[in-house]
């Protein structure tokens, strides 16, 4: 989009409003705020986030995010009883161990 093509697109929103043409500063920057949104391409999300379990609490959770840009891999756990952090961490302990040291 031209800055032509906003100029006019915030013209229009400006006119449409009741109290124009004596119109706050505010709200006039409000709306080339709001329109000039659009210029902007949002960056496109790329966390995928897969649930491991589902619980009967809602605000009980279990998911793993992975940020592929980023190679990134996350777990996050809600609620989740001493004990069963405590499997959790004894599991990943045991799994990185087998990885191969740096400089191996």
């Amino acid at each position: 989009m031209s800055v032509t093509e906003l100029m006019d697109k915030v013209q229009h929103r400006l006119k449409s409003m009741p109290d124009y043409p004596s119109i706050d500063k505010s709200k006039i920057l409000a709306v080339i705020r709001t329109e000039s949104k659009s210029l902007i391409a949002r960056p496109t999300k790329t966390i995928q986030t897969e649930k491991l379990r589902e619980f009967s609490d809602r605000n009980q959770f279990a998911r793993k995010k992975i940020d592929s840009k980023k190679r990134l891999v996350v777990y996050e756990f809600s609620r989740i009883s001493a004990e069963v952090q405590s499997e959790i961490d004894e599991a990943i302990k045991r799994i990185l161990e087998g990885l191969p040291e740096i400089g191996e």
